[in-house]
C-alpha cells in the first residue's frame, strides 16, 4: 500500500482551507443587506452577493467574469464608480437608477496590497428610493413646520392682542379648533360662562379668516329693545315708520358685508326675531323693514351665549331649527378656574397693556400672585382684567400687596360649594362652617377681618370658630 507524500497532503489541506475560506467569505458577503460588487484591480468582476441581485435586478451570471468597461458599453450601467475608483485610486460615490427604476447609492472603495498596487475594488450598493422619499417628506414637513410656525407666531400675536392667552391644555385645544374653523365660512356658536372672552375669540376668528380685511360687527341681542333690534339687524326702507330716516338705514347684516357679524347673547333674541334670523341664515338674504325686495348678504355669522341653548329649546324659549342652524361648529370657551395655567400669563398680559395705557409701572407681590392662582374667578377673565386695572390705578406703592386687594374680592377661592358625598345634616353644616371660617381667617389674617369677609358679627364668628375647634377635638 502506497502512502500519499506529505507535501501533497499539505497542499490538499491548504486547498481545502482555501475552499472553506472562500465559502465562508461568500456566506458573509451574502449576509449583507447592502449589495456587494467586487472586481479585481483591472475591473474584472469577481463576485456579487444576493442583495446586489435583488437591488439592481442583475443576475450574477450576467456580470461575474466580465470586464466593467464591457458592462458599461453593453448598457448595464450608465456609468461606473468602479472605473472612476480605478482611475482616481480613491473612494468614489454616485447615485443612479437601476433596471427597476430604484434610486441606488453606489460607493466604490479601492483596496491596495502590501506593495501599494491596486488589488480589489469593493462596491457597496444601497437602495435609497424609500430613504429619498422619506427625505422629501421630511423636507416638506420642515417647510410646513416653518410655515405653521410663522402662521402661529402671527396668530399668537393676533389672539394675544385680543386678550386671548393660551397656555393651558384646555385653552390650547379651544384655540386649535378655532384656528381650523377660521379658514371656512361655517357658522360658529361660542359657548361659555360670562366673561370668558367669547367676543375676543370671535374677533380672533375673524382676524384669522380670509375675511380679515372686511368689517367685524358685534351686536348684543339682549341689550337692544325688541322694537329696535329688527331694524338694527336688517335695516329699514325710507318711510318704513314714523321717525324713520330719509333714505332708510342699512342693517348690520348688510353693513358687515364680506365680513363677520357677531350675534352676542343670541339666547336673548326675542321669538319673533328668531324666525326672521333663521330665514336670513337659510336664504342669505335680508328684507329691510318697510321693503318687499330682499337683498343678498355675504356675511359670516358667529353667535355667542352664556345660556344653555339646548335647555331653552326644551323649554320652548328658543327655536329648535334656529338652534341647529347656529350650532354648526360649537366651541366652548373654558372658564378661568379650569385653565389656571393661563392666569399668570394673563396677569402679565393685562399688566403690560395697563402700563402702556396709563404710563405707570407696578410690580405684583408673590402673595398676590398666589392669591390670583387660588381664587375661583366667578367673573372669569373679565373679572381678572377689571380687578387688575383697579389694583394698578389705586395702589399707592410700586408693589401690589395682599392688603391692597379690595374686600369684595377676598372671597373663598374655590368658587361655589360642591357636595361630593353624603353626611348627616348637622355634621355637614359644622364641616361647612369649619371650612368657611378657616378659609376666611387664612385670607383675613384674624377673626375680625374674617367676620367682615363673611359678613357676620365678630362675636358670632368667634363663637362659631371656638365651637368647630372644640368639635374637631372631640
Amino acid at each position: 500500500m502506497t502512502s500519499t507524500p506529505a507535501p501533497y497532503e499539505a497542499l490538499v489541506c491548504k486547498l481545502q482551507d482555501c475552499e472553506d475560506l472562500a465559502a465562508e467569505l461568500d456566506a458573509v458577503i451574502d449576509a449583507f443587506s447592502d449589495g456587494i460588487f467586487i472586481t479585481d484591480g483591472r475591473g474584472r468582476v469577481l463576485r456579487v452577493n444576493r442583495a446586489y441581485e435583488e437591488i439592481t435586478g442583475l443576475a450574477r451570471d450576467e456580470v461575474v467574469g466580465r470586464q466593467i468597461e464591457d458592462l458599461v458599453a453593453a448598457g448595464f450601467f450608465p456609468h461606473s464608480v468602479t472605473m472612476e475608483a480605478i482611475a482616481q485610486r480613491r473612494v468614489v460615490s454616485n447615485i443612479r437608477r437601476s433596471r427597476r427604476d430604484n434610486l441606488l447609492l453606489a460607493t466604490a472603495t479601492p483596496v491596495f496590497d502590501r506593495r501599494g498596487d491596486l488589488f480589489r475594488i469593493v462596491v457597496t450598493v444601497r437602495d435609497i428610493t424609500e430613504l429619498n422619499r422619506l427625505r422629501g417628506e421630511l423636507e416638506e414637513s420642515r417647510a410646513l413646520t416653518r410655515q405653521y410656525r410663522t402662521e402661529l407666531t402671527l396668530l399668537t400675536g393676533r389672539y394675544e392682542a385680543q386678550g386671548l392667552v393660551a397656555r393651558s391644555k384646555a385653552m390650547l385645544q379651544t384655540m386649535e379648533l378655532a384656528a381650523r374653523v377660521a379658514r371656512f365660512d361655517s357658522t360658529v356658536l361660542l359657548l361659555g360662562e360670562s366673561g370668558v372672552g367669547k367676543d375676543s375669540l370671535a374677533r380672533w376668528i375673524h382676524q384669522a379668516s380670509p375675511r380679515r380685511d372686511k368689517p367685524f360687527i358685534q351686536i348684543n341681542c339682549g341689550a337692544i329693545p325688541e322694537n329696535l333690534l329688527e331694524s338694527e339687524l336688517f335695516g329699514y326702507a325710507s318711510g318704513a315708520f314714523t321717525g324713520a330716516s330719509k333714505g332708510g338705514k342699512t342693517g348690520l347684516f348688510e353693513a358687515a358685508g364680506g365680513g363677520t357679524l357677531l350675534l352676542d347673547e343670541v339666547g336673548e333674541l326675542p321669538p319673533p326675531l328668531q324666525v326672521k334670523l333663521l330665514r336670513v341664515l337659510q336664504s342669505r338674504q335680508v328684507t329691510p323693514l318697510g321693503s318687499t325686495a330682499p337683498r343678498p348678504v355675504d356675511v359670516r355669522v358667529i353667535a355667542a351665549t352664556n345660556l344653555d341653548l339646548s335647555r331653552l329649546v326644551d323649554d320652548g324659549r328658543f327655536r329648535r331649527d334656529l338652534y341647529f342652524r347656529l350650532n354648526v361648529v360649537p366651541i366652548t370657551v373654558p372658564p378661568l378656574r379650569l385653565r389656571r395655567e393661563d392666569i399668570v400669563p394673563l396677569v402679565y398680559h393685562f399688566r403690560r397693556r395697563l402700563e402702556e395705557r396709563y404710563h405707570l409701572v407696578k410690580e405684583i407681590s408673590p402673595g398676590v400672585m398666589e392669591w390670583f392662582l387660588k381664587y375661583g374667578w366667578p367673573g372669569n377673565v373679565r373679572e381678572l382684567e377689571n380687578l387688575l386695572e383697579r389694583l394698578m390705578v389705586t395702589t399707592a406703592g410700586e408693589v401690589i400687596e395682599l392688603e391692597d386687594l379690595p374686600d369684595p374680592a377676598v372671597v373663598p377661592a374655590q368658587g361655589p360649594l360642591q357636595v361630593n358625598g353624603l353626611l348627616p345634616w348637622k355634621k355637614a353644616l359644622r364641616e361647612m362652617e369649619r371650612q368657611l371660617l378657616a378659609l376666611a381667617i387664612e385670607r383675613g389674617g384674624n377673626i375680625s377681618r374674617a367676620a367682615r369677609l363673611l359678613e357676620i358679627d365678630v362675636s358670632t364668628a368667634s363663637r362659631k370658630w371656638q365651637r368647630v375647634q372644640q368639635t374637631g377635638r372631640e
